[in-house]
């Protein structure tokens, strides 16, 4: 849900996978502070800490997340349009 809110607003995103490298997750913990207990997707909009899927939900619905996004490098246009309906929603 999270990839799929974000990808709406065609910013450009950094994902990283912290199953595949061991490095992204210690950098993690470093900037949370935290050995344990880190609930994923961790997502950071301009340095700020959005807590998971439910604050993100929230911050889109209030548009609040549009406020947030303001100013962030797009992503490519061919990652932004829908290939299922080929952006005719």
């Amino acid at each position: 849900m999270v990839y799929s809110i974000l990808r709406g607003f065609c910013v450009a995103l950094d994902e990283r996978g912290v199953s595949m490298d061991s490095g992204f997750l210690s950098e993690l913990r470093r900037v949370m502070g935290r050995k344990i207990g880190l609930t994923l997707p961790c997502v950071f909009i301009n340095g700020r800490y959005v807590d998971g899927a439910k604050e993100m939900r929230w911050l889109h619905e209030s548009g609040e997340l549009r406020k947030l996004l303001e100013g962030l490098p797009a992503a490519d246009l061919h990652l932004c349009v829908c290939h299922v309906c080929d952006d005719h929603r």
